[in-house]
């Protein structure tokens, strides 16, 4: 499943919000709630951050849940000259799957210092899902992000860190100015480095560029194409 995919139940969400207004204000107004989370959405596409779970399994990280929440609550405000959701706050239990079964809350804070460098999107999440390699765990993931988008250079800087408690251990990653720019461009990220803690207690980083699919891992140069994350938790 895409990110445009799972993103698809917010953005509907939201342009159903007012659906039975009767004046052309009300028809405005989701109009423009419509728009702005899709264009939230599009910058979450963008800045990825593509993360894998346990063992391999599905994503973790927020993007792969906007759509569990059919009534999201959204605030709209303008930065930058453009219309935003400068706050949204997503909840919600058992939300079924092709990943599984998965509860919890997401919220999402928009604002500027500098609209020349660009807008800032503030992300806190905390997840229960499923284990996708069945039995009756669950992982329990909790992450802080911040993802930078710069319309001038078509990028998106993500920095953060993800938590993830596993019945047999915890995994922790930070995520230190990872640049991705747009995938016609490169699927990967260009610049920036993810450490994983696995739950025994060692770290790996994985580095990226300084060309599109070129990384080290833990020093030594690897294929992104084939390279897997050693244990669990987000990959990148």
């Amino acid at each position: 499943m895409t990110m445009s995919a799972r993103i698809s139940g917010l953005v509907l969400a939201a342009a159903l919000v007012g659906a039975c207004a009767e004046d052309e204000q009300d028809e405005q107004t989701t109009s423009d709630e419509s728009a702005a989370v899709s264009d939230l959405a599009n910058d979450l596409e963008m800045a990825g951050p593509g993360m894998m779970g346990p063992e391999g399994g599905p994503e973790m990280g927020p993007g792969a849940f906007l759509e569990c929440d059919p009534d999201p609550e959204v605030e709209l405000g303008t930065v930058c000259g453009r219309t935003v959701p400068v706050s949204a706050h997503l909840e919600w239990t058992d939300c079924e799957s092709e990943m599984g079964t998965s509860s919890g809350t997401a919220d999402i804070a928009t604002a500027s210092e500098d609209c020349a460098a660009g807008i800032e999107h503030q992300i806190s999440f905390a997840v229960t899902h499923s284990l996708p390699f069945g039995g009756d765990g669950t992982a329990s993931v909790t992450g802080d992000l911040s993802v930078a988008l710069s319309r001038a250079d078509h990028q998106a800087t993500v920095d953060g860190a993800v938590s993830v408690a596993l019945p047999f251990g915890e995994a922790g990653t930070a995520i230190t100015g990872l640049v991705r720019v747009p995938p016609t461009e490169c699927r990967y990220p260009i610049a920036g480095t993810v450490e994983r803690t696995l739950p025994d207690g060692t770290s790996h980083i994985l580095a990226f560029g300084p060309a599109c699919g070129q990384a080290t891992a833990d020093g030594e140069p690897v294929d992104l194409a084939t390279w897997r994350p050693p244990g669990p938790g987000p990959g990148f």
